[in-house]
């Protein structure tokens, strides 16, 4: 009887223990995982995800071949800077761009905020009248000699890689099409950049390289950099018949015959420019006062000389679209504001500006700008903005999109200020928060002055009510009473519409102890 006693508390004991486990088990998961790992060697489903989101920027677990990245854009989607962001400045990063299919509500804004450009249809374009004729672009232009296997032979004893650039690094940020692209488009890059700087016209391909390649490989220094304002916007190659590039001659404009004196103009003309941004405050208000400085300096003359260079826009004050567009993103770049040059078609042949500011691209024409008067129609806008007038080409689609809106701008049509879209208010909210912060900002005496603007007939209307009802004290003006210790305050308002439903409002506020 006793044994029977033992052996039905010791099964108790256990049904007890086991029921522990469990519960144990089932408040610790982790323990589980640990369970199993000890069981199944760690071959874990923790270990084949990490494997999965492991894989390369196809997404399909294939290796990318160097024959599948020789187009330009295909090695921009495929290849990451060095930071592990994408080329082209949208932050996305190498992982990131294979990442699952099934995505949250807010991965799928952040997608289509980081979206690449999508190229409208060309039938779609309209060129408005004021305008129309305002291009001038000339793409660039390679003649191919074709030569024999024999010849070309002789030709890297004869004349050599020059120079190859070994050792150049070019920031992503600045020079946006170099990471565009591959390995092999790159190391000519570097060579091309190279030889130019030294006035060496003439040399063999430190690759064996295509056609293609050496032209997307000259489109990208040539893009990428103004201040070789002696580089033409072409070149020629001596080909074998299968099309591989034996040997390039570079071609430079009337200012490499004396490059010393043109390179002290070209400097000085820019400095010129750029004092007029001495006070600016702001990248924005930089990036204003640089883009005014460059339309009144230059005029549009369609058979200005040298006009696809910046040279011909800050030096010779005559330019077509491409002089102006080099001509800006010069003076950005030295100012230390990434811009790009960025050409393709609206209405003919046509170049102008992409500028990055706080985070954000923005589109700029200068030279659609640079009419009689001037205005900023074409300044800071969205590539929505300019879907029915430009369309980009070439490299240029692999920029990053312009979908900007902060620093976008509406004209101040009596003053002709530039009015960032950040600084308009478009509800009451707004305005009371805006009156609230300017008004603390300008505290220093007895009476307080500032302004801003408002957008839209239908919130003007309701800023009457709100004034006739006087129900602005609650809105703003008890709580900036309340905070500097003033007891009441005399409050004037002057209403001015400076543009199509733009108003500006100039509040003058006396404080009564």
């Amino acid at each position: 009887m006793k044994i029977l006693k033992k052996i039905f508390y010791i099964f108790s004991g256990l049904i007890l223990l086991c029921g522990l486990l469990m519960l144990l088990f089932m408040l610790n998961p982790a323990l589980t995982q640990h369970l199993s790992d000890w069981l199944y060697g760690g071959q874990s489903a923790r270990t084949e995800a990490r494997a999965e989101t492991g894989r390369n920027s196809y997404g399909d677990g294939t290796e990318a071949e160097d024959g599948d990245r020789n187009d330009p854009g295909n090695s921009d989607r495929e290849a990451a800077n060095p930071d592990g962001t994408m080329p082209g400045g949208t932050g996305e990063t190498a992982e990131s761009a294979a990442g699952p299919e099934d995505t949250t509500e807010s991965e799928a804004a952040s997608e289509a905020e980081h979206a690449p450009y999508v190229a409208p249809d060309q039938k779609d374009i309209e060129t408005p009248e004021a305008v129309a004729k305002r291009g001038g672009y000339v793409p660039v232009q390679e003649e191919a000699q074709e030569i024999e296997e024999e010849e070309a032979g002789r030709l890297l004893e004869s004349t050599g890689y020059g120079e190859t650039g070994d050792g150049l690094a070019f920031d992503a940020l600045f020079y946006p099409y170099y990471h565009m692209l591959n390995s092999k488009g790159q190391h000519l890059y570097r060579q091309i950049y190279a030889n130019a700087l030294e006035l060496n016209d003439t040399f063999v391909p430190i690759e064996q390289a295509r056609e293609k390649e050496i032209r997307d490989a000259y489109l990208a220094v040539y893009n990428d950099h103004p201040e070789l304002f002696w580089l033409d916007g072409g070149y020629t190659g001596k080909c074998l018949p299968g099309g591989t590039c034996a040997e390039m001659t570079l071609r430079f404009n009337r200012t490499a015959g004396n490059l010393e004196q043109a390179s002290e103009e070209f400097r000085e003309a820019a400095r010129s420019v750029l004092e007029a941004a001495e006070g600016a405050d702001t990248e924005y208000e930089t990036e204003l006062a640089l883009h005014q400085a460059v339309l009144d300096r230059t005029e549009y003359r369609l058979n200005a000389p040298m006009n696809q260079s910046a040279y011909s826009a800050l030096v010779n004050g005559q330019s077509v679209c491409a002089g102006y567009a080099r001509a800006l993103q010069y003076v950005l770049q030295q100012s230390g504001i990434p811009s790009y040059y960025c050409t393709g078609y609206a209405g003919l042949d046509h170049a102008w500006n992409i500028v990055l500011l706080d985070g954000d691209y923005y589109n700029v024409d200068a030279t659609w700008d640079d009419t009689d008067p001037n205005t900023l129609d074409y300044f800071n806008k969205t590539d929505n903005d300019f879907a029915s007038t430009h369309i980009r080409r070439e490299l240029s689609v692999y920029l990053p999109a312009c979908r900007g809106k902060r620093y976008a701008v509406q004209a101040d049509a009596r003053t002709g200020a530039a009015v960032p879209e950040g600084e308009v208010v478009r509800s009451l909210q707004e305005y009371y928060n805006d009156c609230y912060e300017r008004a603390l900002q300008n505290v220093g005496g007895e009476v307080i002055e500032f302004e801003n603007y408002l957008s839209g007939d239908a919130l003007m209307q309701q800023w009457n009510q709100v004034y006739d009802q006087e129900a602005y004290a609650n809105g703003y003006v008890n709580r900036l009473l309340a905070d500097i210790g003033v007891r009441s305050c005399e409050l004037n308002v002057q209403v001015e519409q400076v543009g199509d439903g733009l108003y500006r409002l100039r509040h003058r506020i006396r404080l009564i102890p």
